[in-house]
């Protein structure tokens, strides 16, 4: 014969079920959960329809805005030369806490100051007249390894470059169309901080000219990684973001014919909420028929948060 449960044990039991449903409902919702930023191909539309565009789209959506706190010009130093400018607009570029305010002049001279700090975040000197003599002088001998180190000497006064790697070097030839033997390239160094073991959105740019001067600077959310941000980014350390992200693609693809996946970039950033979150960049590839019924193969480009 069964022994009845008495209303103590019951009681004891119910709690115990009802703590662990608790307990689960809690992990679950405070799980890192994957959100979709922006695509390509607007022809998605209706396949994303249930999906949830991240709040973050509010500032990192690319579109200038007119600020109430900006200064309307500025006396700008740097590199031993001085620069009078006037405000343009300001934006949230790549995945900053922070907004740019962007300073111009009649040369074309440009500067972007961090709206949250003063600092010059920004610089960019291919004025017209810089691309129409910069080509004409001499290239530097060894430009890949000078260029190098002038773009350390320009990114040591932003950051600490013992706590960055440098992730890319890229080159990019420039004729002038006034000169047709005016030619240069344009060399650009990339610091990046890591984020367990993954890129974050603390960088520096530095171009440099063929002919050994320096073209333009980006500077990144450098301040965004404290050490208690840090150790917030940690959160994502048994998260399955591959798995995440392919699951949303699948989703947002499913009327596709034969869509492949592929994750191209994913770094660590700071929202202007000082929230920490993943950023991901993936495409998509697919078929489609022409007018002549022949397969043609089309890709789409996707940007995702994780938080």
């Amino acid at each position: 014969m069964k022994k009845k449960l008495n209303i103590k044990t019951a009681t004891l039991l119910s709690i115990i079920v009802c703590l662990g449903l608790l307990i689960l409902f809690t992990l679950l919702n405070d799980s890192p959960k994957c959100y979709l930023l922006s695509s390509s191909n607007s022809n998605l539309s209706g396949n994303m329809s249930s999906i949830k565009v991240a709040e973050d789209y509010k500032w990192w959506n690319g579109k200038s805005f007119t600020s109430e706190t900006a200064e309307s010009n500025l006396y700008i130093k740097f590199d031993n030369k001085s620069y009078n400018v006037d405000y343009i607009y300001s934006r949230y570029d790549n995945y900053n806490s922070f907004a740019t305010d962007y300073y111009g002049n009649t040369r074309g001279v440009t500067f972007g100051i961090n709206s949250n700090t003063g600092e010059l975040v920004y610089i960019n000197l291919k004025t017209l007249s810089f691309l129409r003599s910069e080509p004409k002088l001499e290239d530097v001998d060894n430009i890949k390894e000078t260029g190098k180190e002038l773009a350390e000497k320009y990114a040591t006064i932003y950051i600490d470059l013992s706590d960055y790697i440098l992730y890319s070097t890229s080159q990019k030839p420039y004729q002038s169309s006034s000169d047709s033997k005016g030619k240069m390239t344009f060399l650009t160094y990339t610091f990046v901080k890591i984020i367990n073991d993954e890129c974050s959105s603390a960088y520096i740019s530095v171009q440099i000219t063929s002919k050994g001067h320096l073209a333009s600077i980006v500077v990144g959310d450098i301040n965004a990684f404290s050490e208690e941000n840090t150790k917030k980014a940690n959160a994502f350390n048994n998260v399955d973001i591959d798995n995440l992200v392919l699951n949303k693609l699948k989703t947002i693809t499913r009327n596709l014919n034969s869509p492949l996946f592929e994750i191209t970039k994913k770094y660590y950033a700071l929202t202007p909420d000082n929230e920490i979150v993943i950023c991901i960049t993936a495409k998509c590839q697919y078929q489609t028929n022409d007018s002549n019924n022949q397969t043609q193969t089309e890709s789409i480009a996707f940007e995702f948060i994780i938080k």
